[in-house]
């Protein structure tokens, strides 16, 4: 089948090893691809069976955390939360880190997500058509972020004097949102850094470094939050 013509290629390619950044770092057929032909592999930020492969990853928690100190720091006090897929580690950990820094703070508002800017558009006209709709939505990645401005923009509210908008991740769609996109960075360079060093020292029998390496997440406050109204 399908997975034995992949596995065929990536033999002829004759890689040492590979870094596998996301989406590719969740997609198992293809780690199951990498593990059958034996060629080394590290993920960054992984979501799903973490566990299977030494893997770099920022620090979800401690973003989400900060996220949720930053919002009710402006004074919101009844949030929406975006949630990820089900199956996503990484979302769910954010989501938990989240709720657990608002809790006895504020009033959340939870609904569910897809990390899709279609998502992020159904949940934002959700939210935003409640008769008491939050000053605040933190939807748990940029794509949705992105589709949350578009609905609130549709509905001709102001970002962020009318509802604050706020993402995860620091992606590339972030340079082409208006207004910038306030959102948690993840270490990217960093990351890819990790994970070529794990690789070059495995290959060259050195003593490895810890097989979950978890950098730390900066927020980036742009101009997409502000005090609530």
């Amino acid at each position: 089948g399908w997975q034995g013509a992949l596995r065929a290629q990536l033999s002829r390619i004759a890689l040492d090893g590979v870094v596998l950044a996301p989406p590719s770092a969740d997609r198992l057929a293809l780690l199951d691809a990498l593990d059958g032909i034996g060629v080394p592999y590290v993920r960054l930020a992984p979501g799903k069976e973490i566990d299977r492969s030494p893997s770099v990853a920022s620090d979800e928690y401690g973003g989400a955390r900060t996220m949720a100190e930053h919002l009710v720091g402006l004074g919101h006090r009844r949030i929406g939360l975006i949630g990820g897929p089900e199956d996503h580690i990484a979302a769910a950990e954010r989501v938990v880190a989240f709720r657990e820094a608002a809790q006895g703070r504020a009033e959340l508002v939870f609904h569910p997500g897809d990390f899709t800017f279609e998502g992020g558009l159904a949940a934002g006209e959700a939210l935003l058509a409640m008769p008491d709709r939050p000053s605040a939505i933190f939807a748990t990645n940029d794509f949705m972020a992105a589709g949350v401005v578009a609905a609130a923009t549709q509905r001709g509210l102001r970002v962020p004097q009318d509802i604050s908008i706020a993402g995860f991740d620091d992606s590339a769609v972030v340079r082409f949102m208006w207004p910038p996109l306030t959102t948690v960075r993840q270490p990217i360079r960093k990351m890819a850094r990790a994970a070529i060093d794990y690789l070059v020292a495995q290959a060259s029998g050195r003593e490895l470094p810890e097989r979950r390496v978890g950098l730390e997440s900066e927020l980036v406050v742009r101009a997409s939050t502000g005090p609530a109204g």
